[in-house]
């Protein structure tokens, strides 16, 4: 693609993003040095499947602008930059809620080196659930109280509610 052209947006279906999600997968099981790599067709180590999925093109233009945190919201960080406020995790912060923080998948990251962190349930399969020194809903706010397990710590906040 020549310098300076840009894309022309089409509307995203349903159809689209599981393809588009679908090479990410398969980008992540197939390694190559740089994502034109995946569509380039000119040697004998090319790979045919995703061109048969999606242009290059298509693929570029999905990945330039889906955003997974508000982009308001990311003004508003970005501004804080050279700061203590300033997150420098904040895009992915939606990515980790309290249906992906379960303690199985961060043992996994943790193997591959990896930190994360995020909310967790105390009912969750596979949370400690501690007997003594634990929380009541009289405990004073601002109260913590943390277990650790193995690589993991778990803590507990007593907020307002």
């Amino acid at each position: 693609m020549g310098k300076g052209k840009t894309y022309k947006w089409t509307d995203l279906t349903v159809e689209d993003f599981y393809k588009y999600m679908g090479l990410l997968l398969y980008m992540a099981l197939l390694k190559l040095d740089n994502v034109l790599d995946y569509w380039r067709q000119d040697n004998f180590l090319s790979v045919p499947l995703p061109a048969q999925v999606m242009s290059l093109d298509r693929h570029r233009t999905i990945s330039w602008n889906l955003h997974v945190s508000d982009p308001d919201e990311d003004v508003q960080n970005d501004s804080k930059k050279g700061t203590p406020d300033h997150d420098r995790l904040f895009r992915l912060r939606p990515l980790m809620d309290t249906i992906k923080a379960a303690p199985k998948l961060f043992k996994a990251l943790h193997a591959l080196k990896f930190a994360a962190c995020g909310t967790y349930r105390e009912n969750r399969k596979d949370c400690p659930r501690p007997q003594t020194n634990s929380q009541t809903e009289k405990s004073q706010r601002g109260s913590i109280r943390w277990i650790r397990e193995g690589p993991m710590v778990f803590v507990k906040w007593m907020d307002t509610r």
